[in-house]
């Protein structure tokens, strides 16, 4: 899985959450965190800028191409 509903998966050097979808704008955040839901991501979390968008980091095992 390269991408989520258009957004950039990018993978983290972090044990806790593996992987975040980066720009998502923060109306949007929820849509995202269920289609990565359907794909087995868990332990969410969303950083947030002042311009609006956000980053959605996660776990997930095993990234599906």
């Amino acid at each position: 899985m390269n991408s989520v509903l258009g957004y950039s998966i990018q993978s983290l050097f972090d044990p806790v959450q593996t992987h975040a979808a980066e720009g998502v704008p923060v109306e949007r955040v929820d849509e995202v965190k269920q289609a990565l839901k359907e794909r087995g991501a868990v332990r969410f979390r969303v950083v947030k800028n002042s311009y609006g968008f956000a980053s959605v980091c996660f776990k997930m095992k095993k990234v599906k191409v």
